[in-house]
């Protein structure tokens, strides 16, 4: 979930976001402080670069969760806006993005998407101007102003290990791109296998704009592995699951969350193909009591037959902050963010958030599914232990 770009990139990012701060601050602070018009949400989003199928459902998300707050009376007696900027996947247009949104729009806190480069070189802007970012990203590990919506990558990974160990596999090869989010998966992923008495025979990288993974699967097998499980995302699964089927191989491939129209066109390639789930994603197959109040409310709002993969991100993110102002009694940045660490458990679509002032990382439950394709729905292969 996801990803990033080069160091290069961030460290130019990074550089940017420490210029031309002052004023936005001072800007910024009169709009928090004058209690009338609309409270303005930025949500710095890919909506055409390699991450756009998962940050244009963190828009769809954004964009109900503002509807439902209005609809229900809004936030401190004010009506809730959104406004989306593309920053193309990149962490040096992430923070042109971010800055344009305080500039222009003068927002109060962002909801940002699953770039988890530009959330690191986003991070200095969210600090100097005190505007709390909920992410649905990887964060750095001393940022005090961003929070993610991120379940833990030994979640993600966690599901797929019990797949192994349940259907007795004793090893496995890796296929990853080399994202912040899926290096953290790697290392889960690694002591998961270590403690299952799973073996990794190889580990084989790629990009993640890949086009062609014959090469890194050729390899992999060569190891005889009893699975392949794949540490990246995007429309390198559906290229993986081609080369697998290519290759002629008859074993499971275990894929990272994707879009569910990618897991059909994956599955459609290589039959073997199973996924990580968040709950929106196989909302049909859950029981009622797993669909709690908050999922049932995105999906009575989400356009029928819409793809909530992602979209609970954004709703959620939206949710979190407008409780953490209501909380509050103010836009002011320190006080919503000092809010969001005491608010407590909080249920949303995908997950409970419980963020403390060491953790920022509020989901602390695994929420995550194993699924499979069943036609034009996602079938629950194994549900999250208690």
């Amino acid at each position: 979930m996801h990803r990033g770009t080069t160091r290069t990139a961030t460290v130019i990012a990074v550089g940017l976001a420490t210029l031309a701060m002052a004023g936005c601050a001072a800007n910024n602070e009169k709009s928090a402080a004058a209690g009338d018009g609309p409270i303005k949400i930025g949500a710095a989003l890919d909506m055409t670069a390699y991450l756009a199928s998962f940050d244009r459902g963190v828009r769809d998300g954004v964009e109900l969760a503002a509807k439902r707050v209005n609809t229900d009376g809004g936030v401190l007696g004010r009506n809730l806006t959104a406004t989306i900027d593309d920053m193309k996947a990149d962490p040096q247009q992430g923070v042109r993005s971010v800055q344009k949104l305080l500039d222009q729009d003068a927002v109060v806190a962002f909801a940002n998407g699953f770039s988890s480069a530009a959330t690191q070189a986003e991070a200095p802007q969210a600090e100097q101007t005190k505007r709390p970012m909920v992410v649905a990203s990887v964060i750095p590990d001393k940022s005090t102003w961003q929070f993610s919506t991120l379940p833990a990558p030994a979640f993600e990974t966690g599901i797929r290990v019990r797949y192994l160990q349940e259907h007795k596999i004793k090893s496995i090869a890796v296929l990853s791109d080399s994202t912040p989010y899926n290096e953290k998966q790697l290392v889960a992923l690694q002591e998961q296998t270590k403690q299952s008495g799973i073996k990794i025979t190889e580990v084989a990288q790629h990009k993640s704009d890949a086009v062609d993974l014959r090469p890194q699967i050729t390899r992999l097998l060569r190891g005889n592995p009893g699975a392949v499980v794949k540490l990246s995302a995007g429309p390198t699964h559906i290229v993986a699951a081609k080369a697998l089927a290519a290759a002629g191989s008859k074993i499971p491939l275990l894929l990272s969350i994707e879009a569910f129209s990618t897991m059909q066109k994956a599955a459609a390639a290589y039959p073997e193909t199973f996924f990580a789930a968040a709950p929106p994603q196989v909302y049909d197959a859950l029981t009622d009591a797993e669909r709690g109040a908050p999922l049932k409310a995105l999906v009575a709002a989400a356009p029928k037959g819409q793809d909530l993969t992602y979209v609970g991100r954004g709703y959620d993110a939206v949710l979190l902050l407008a409780e953490g102002i209501k909380k509050a009694g103010s836009t002011d940045g320190e006080k919503v963010r000092q809010a969001l660490v005491d608010l407590g458990p909080f249920a949303g679509t995908s997950g409970v958030y419980d963020f403390t002032a060491d953790s920022h990382y509020g989901i602390t439950t695994n929420p995550l599914y194993l699924a499979k394709v069943d036609g034009t729905k996602a079938a629950i292969v194994l549900r999250p232990q208690a």
